[in-house]
């Protein structure tokens, strides 16, 4: 995988915008948007699609304004992303996602991923949604309002906003943890001494954003092995759970990125019998 050198400054650079410029974008940027869509890394061969809704009132006008947590995010265009129902999808949309993501920032364009539960019905006369995909997550983009909200400089920068397209489903997520909310240190996500290099790929897995900053992630190293886990939910955290999914293919992201431009041979490899107590495994990063 070939990592542009742009990817990791925009990992420390990146942050959710939820007030832009609504004057759409050129034509040559959206299309080099839409050709970032075809060539960003995935995790497994699960079919995914991004569609990109060039006509941001489409988006605003199923959505009631999409309201999230921290109120209505108008934004010229979305980015809708819709998935084969599979094991690791979620996980799957996150990682490739968050590329391109990244790749917004590099261009000074802002995002907002906006996690809810979409109803399919709600977005036939908006997108072509192949008949095996459910939508998964919606990311708003464009310019930034000012200039000055494009830098990362309270907790909440790194939130997933989660709203809830379904009226008729309620939350699970309690809106005052995101106020509450901190950021972990690294001894709270990997279980292990780190070498210096280590230390700066772990530290940019800690600025991947997450659901209510949940952070969610966990790690242990034995000797070249990483392994993987997120936090295991109850049943009273279900919808957590779910977001947390794409959470964890986001933090892999940063460490790939990360790794690999610090001169890491990285593998990533599925293990067996790899359970822990009150976690849930997710996959092994092999330094060759």
């Amino acid at each position: 995988m070939v990592i542009d050198n742009n990817l990791f400054d925009a990992i420390y650079k990146r942050c959710s915008i939820r007030k832009y410029k609504l004057e759409p974008l050129a034509s040559s940027i959206l299309k080099e948007v839409e050709e970032y869509t075809h060539i960003i890394p995935k995790l497994s061969d699960i079919d995914m699609k991004i569609h990109i809704v060039e006509d941001g009132k489409k988006i605003q006008d199923i959505s009631k304004g999409i309201i999230g947590s921290y109120g209505t995010i108008k934004a010229p265009h979305y980015l809708v992303v819709t998935s084969e129902e599979k094991p690791g999808y979620m996980e799957n949309v996150g990682y490739s996602l968050e590329h391109l993501v990244l790749k917004l920032t590099t261009l000074n364009l802002g995002t907002c991923w906006i996690g809810g539960f979409i109803k399919k019905e709600l977005l036939t006369n908006v997108i072509e949604m192949p008949n095996n995909h459910v939508a998964v997550i919606v990311i708003s983009f464009g310019y930034p309002l000012h200039y000055e909200d494009a830098t990362p400089k309270k907790l909440e920068d790194n939130l997933i906003d989660t709203i809830g397209f379904n009226p008729n489903r309620e939350t699970d997520i309690p809106s005052k943890l995101a106020s509450s909310a901190k950021r972990k240190a690294l001894s709270e996500i990997i279980d292990c001494n780190l070498t210096e290099d280590w230390l700066e790929i772990m530290n940019a897995v800690r600025h991947a954003p997450s659901a209510i900053n949940s952070q969610p992630w966990r790690f242990f190293k034995k000797d070249n092995i990483i392994h993987m886990y997120r936090i295991k939910r109850g049943k009273i955290a279900k919808n957590l759970d779910h977001i947390n999914k794409i959470d964890s293919g986001i933090a892999l992201c940063h460490l790939m990125v990360a790794g690999i431009l610090k001169g890491k041979k990285l593998t990533l490899e599925y293990l067996d019998n790899m359970e822990r107590k009150n976690l849930v495994y997710f996959i092994s990063i092999i330094e060759n």
